[in-house]
Formats: C-alpha cells, sequence, structure tokens
C-alpha cells in the first residue's frame, strides 16, 4: 500500500485555523475513509492541539530554546523535544493510507531544517505531498502584521513580506513538487480553504463535515492599539520573557469587534514599491492568480465608535494595571478621539481602580470553584452557568479553554432566546 503524508505548510493568514480545527473536528469520519489526523499534546500540560507547528518546528529547528513559544512557556527544550518525538514518531507508524500534518510555521523553518523533516518522515515510508496556500502580496501584509501583533510581537508593515518569495524558493528547493494556491481563488470557487483541503482529498461528500471557521482577524482598533503596549511593555527582552508580560495577556482587547485591520494610505504608499516587486515575481514564477488586482487597495483610516468604547471599558479589569496606563495614554494621544470621547475616556479612567483590583484578586483566587459550578449548573440554568463563567473568565482573561466555554454558553443563550 503506497502511503501519502500531505504536509499543509500554510502560509499564515490563510485558514489554516480552521483547516486544522474542521480536520480535528471530524477526525473519526476521516478515520472512516482511512485518513489519520493527529493531535499533539503538550508538554506542559494535558491540552492537545491541532496546530502541529510548536511540536514539529521545535524539534527540527537548531535552536529550539529560541523558539517564542518555547521561551513563553518556559520549557525544558530537552524534555519537551524529546516528548514531542516520542508523539511524532508514534504518529508516522499510522497504518492509514494517509496522514495529515498541518502547520503553517513550518514553512519558516530553514533550508537544512526542512531537509532534516523531510528525510525523517520519508524514512518511515510516507510519500510526501506538499500543499501551500498563498495570499495575494497586498491581501498578505495586513493580515500577517495583524497575526504578529496579535501574538505579542512588533513587526514592519512588510516585515513578512520580504521574505515570502525567500520562502517560496526555500519550500521548492526541498519539495520541487510542493503544489501553491491563491488563497482568493480557493475561497471564491469552494468556500473556503477547509472546503478546498478535503477536495484535495478527493472527499466528495461533506454534507456529514462540520466545518469550522477559526482565528478572526483582529479590528482596525485592536491592531492600532496593541502595538502601543508592546512598545511600552515588549514581550520579549532581548532573548528573555519579559515579567510584566503573560501569555494572551492582551487577550480581552481582542473581544473589541469592528472593521478588519487594513493599511491607511500613507502606510500604502510607503509600502507600494515593495509590493510591486513581490506581484512581479509571483505573476512570473507563480502566475496572476497569485498576484493583486488594481482596484485591491481600500484605505481604512482608525476611528473608534461609542459602542467600540462600550467594548473597551467592559474589558478593562481584565487587562493588568501596568498595560491599563498603558492604554489610557493610547486613547488621550494616539486615537484621535473627539473631545465628547475624551471625556469619556477620562470617566473610565478616573474610577476607583484599588477597589476593581481588589475584586480581581478574589476572582483569580477561585477561578477553578466558579468553573466548576458553572459546569455542575449549565444543564439546568445555562444563564446562570453563563454568568459563573463570565467570573471565571474574568479572573482569569487568558484561560482559553474557559474562553471558548464563555462562547459556548452564550451561542446556546442566543439560541434559547431565539427559540423563546
Amino acid at each position: 500500500m503506497q502511503k501519502e503524508l500531505l504536509l499543509h505548510l500554510g502560509f499564515h493568514k490563510t485558514g489554516s485555523t480552521s483547516i486544522q480545527e474542521t480536520c480535528a473536528k471530524n477526525i473519526e469520519m476521516l478515520k472512516e475513509m482511512d485518513i489519520s489526523y493527529p493531535l499533539f499534546k503538550h508538554f506542559e500540560n494535558e491540552n492537545k492541539s491541532s496546530n502541529h507547528s510548536i511540536f514539529i518546528y521545535s524539534l527540527f529547528t537548531d535552536k529550539p530554546d529560541t523558539y517564542t513559544p518555547n521561551k513563553m512557556r518556559k520549557l525544558d527544550t530537552k524534555m519537551a523535544n524529546k516528548h514531542y518525538l516520542s508523539q511524532f514518531n508514534k504518529i508516522l507508524k499510522s497504518n492509514t493510507s494517509k496522514l495529515i500534518l498541518s502547520g503553517e510555521s513550518l514553512s519558516t523553518l530553514k533550508q537544512h531544517e526542512l531537509k532534516k523533516l523531510k528525510t525523517h518522515i520519508e524514512s518511515a515510508g510516507w510519500n510526501i505531498r506538499t500543499i501551500i496556500y498563498l495570499r495575494s502580496p497586498l491581501s498578505s501584509a495586513p493580515s500577517v502584521y495583524g497575526q504578529r501583533i496579535k501574538a505579542g510581537k512588533d513587526a514592519g508593515l512588510l516585515e513578512n513580506e520580504k521574505l515570502v518569495i525567500t520562502r517560496i524558493k526555500t519550500i521548492l528547493k526541498i519539495f520541487p513538487q510542493a503544489i501553491f494556491y491563491p488563497f482568493k481563488k480557493v475561497c471564491s470557487d469552494h468556500g473556503g480553504p477547509a472546503q478546498h483541503f478535503l477536495s484535495i482529498l478527493k472527499i466528495t461528500d461533506t454534507s456529514r463535515f462540520e466545518f469550522i471557521h477559526a482565528n478572526e482577524s483582529l479590528s482596525n482598533q485592536a491592531i492600532r492599539l496593541i502595538p502601543h503596549i508592546n512598545k511600552s511593555y515588549p514581550t520579549l527582552k532581548g532573548d528573555k520573557v519579559n515579567d510584566l508580560r503573560k501569555v494572551r495577556d492582551t487577550f480581552p482587547i481582542h473581544q473589541i469587534k469592528g472593521e478588519k485591520f487594513s493599511f491607511n494610505e500613507e502606510e500604502y504608499y510607503s509600502i507600494k514599491d515593495e509590493l510591486k516587486v513581490s506581484n512581479d515575481w509571483l505573476n512570473t514564477n507563480l502566475g496572476p492568480d497569485f498576484c493583486d488586482s488594481n482596484t485591491d487597495f481600500k484605505p481604512i483610516e482608525c476611528k473608534w465608535t461609542d459602542t467600540q468604547l462600550d467594548a473597551f471599558e467592559s474589558i478593562m479589569l481584565k487587562l493588568p494595571t501596568h498595560i491599563l496606563h498603558v492604554t489610557r495614554e493610547y486613547f488621550e494621544k494616539k486615537a484621535n478621539l473627539t473631545n465628547k470621547q475624551l471625556k469619556r475616556i477620562k470617566e473610565m479612567y478616573d474610577k476607583d481602580f484599588d477597589s476593581l483590583n481588589a475584586c480581581k484578586e478574589i476572582l483569580q483566587n477561585h477561578v477553578e470553584q466558579l468553573r466548576g459550578l458553572a459546569l455542575k449548573i449549565e444543564k439546568y440554568d445555562l444563564q446562570k452557568a453563563y454568568n459563573l463563567m463570565e467570573l471565571a473568565h474574568l479572573g482569569r482573561p487568558e484561560g482559553t479553554i474557559i474562553y471558548k466555554e464563555l462562547i459556548h454558553y452564550k451561542k446556546e443563550l442566543e439560541v434559547l432566546n431565539r427559540n423563546a
């Protein structure tokens, strides 16, 4: 039996999370079709991940100690990689005819690191089929910039775009048969990358599949605010984690909804020439479907609405005090608010934060009890369960499991209210 391993390498912001979570959600259905989609277990806890980036990247990079996810989690990388390698080798022993590995960060491995990965997979008897989705330069640049900001990194407007062509060349040297798909065309012709990815697997009937739309882009307002925080309190100080930063400490700001981030006119014209260089190369080497059209650019100026200020006020208590002080500076000096809005900002920040922070400390000490109570009564009183989970989220705003449970409750309540 010929064994095929589909190696999905992203790129970033091309629906990778949707592909990964859709495959994970339908993992049993894929098994019925003789297709394996593995979930890696984290080293520091029992959580499992559908995104294979962290684990495989850590294994094959020359410098796992300097890999940001490892540093942020303060891992013993030798022990972590031993844990990851054991899982990876077990996964490669799968007796299915198809195996899927998916990790957008794997596309950033160096040439010799990709070579090591390829050799390791092929030595286990797999034929590799490499799949990459690619946005056009102007579509990619703001999306990737926003993703880097979301991850706590500062970046130039074209920091990633400058490397895209180099990454494509590197991948083709190691995987000369790699197939690139234009993201825009995939979305218009198939409804999204997850749907297209299943078609690559030769799955024609997707009526039983549950598609997950995940990792939505942050609003223009959130993307403008977070870099101001990162500048004052960078995630990393040199090669060390900044003790004043925590994983997902700006996560509450992600909840501020609005139009997607885009460059303003001044930003666009500062990178226009470099975008042309990228478009010319892509047109020559991959074809016009991978390029921007002349009508793609629509500048967006960042203006805060009263509704968005309402949203920010609702999450203020979830932010660490030192970060909260920085956000005030942003609103007063950078956000171009109206006089009426500035007056409101002053009122928002002049509240008794000592009392509020005391409440927050109490909640932090009782997160697990609050969550446990919510889970116990969810079948009997969903509204009270939601209220308890919201308090747990307030005590641990960076907690992804609690946040997912809170969103699940919210959606269930919306359904109940519609049917009432």
